[in-house]
């Protein structure tokens, strides 16, 4: 969810010409009953399986998990539209999209990022690791850390002013 609420994301499964591919669906959500209206199927343009995301709080910002390779993948969101748009974090076109590494063991299973959008924070059976945001939204993986503790979700509690 949008920090504004107003937008809607969504994991699921389409299978075109017999191939499986995960998508994130964006859905503009009605403020006065919550009834949603699609606006969007952000197909990535490589392999993924997206199984989590989740929102930056600047609301700039997309997160997206792989949990079966434990890659996590970068999209901008325009929040004026509502699409998001898959970013290629190392610019070579001939590999599609491509995610980075977010836990030692490629384990990750689930992602939250901070109230204030300065880590983003990942978990799975054998490790957690917190990576710093960039102010572009970028991940800094050569800051994260890892610890060898892990599990299966993560909640981030913060201060409800």
């Amino acid at each position: 969810l949008s920090p504004d609420g107003r937008r809607l994301f969504l994991t699921g499964t389409r299978v075109i010409s017999q191939v499986r591919t995960n998508t994130i669906h964006v859905y503009d959500v009605d403020p006065v009953d919550a009834t949603v209206t699609e606006i969007q199927l952000a197909d990535p343009a490589g392999p993924p399986f997206i199984d989590r995301t989740v929102m930056h709080p600047s609301g700039d910002y997309l997160y997206a998990l792989d949990d079966d390779s434990g890659l996590c993948y970068f999209l901008t969101a325009n929040q004026a539209t509502g699409t998001v748009t898959w970013v290629d974090v190392d610019d070579d076109p001939a590999n599609n999209v491509d995610g980075v590494k977010t836990a030692f063991d490629l384990d990750a299973r689930d992602l939250s990022v901070g109230p204030n959008g300065k880590f983003l924070f990942t978990t799975g059976r054998n490790a957690t690791t917190s990576i710093p945001i960039e102010p572009t939204g970028f991940l800094d993986v050569d800051g994260a850390n890892t610890t060898a503790v892990g599990g299966q979700f993560i909640t981030i509690f913060s201060a409800v002013p």
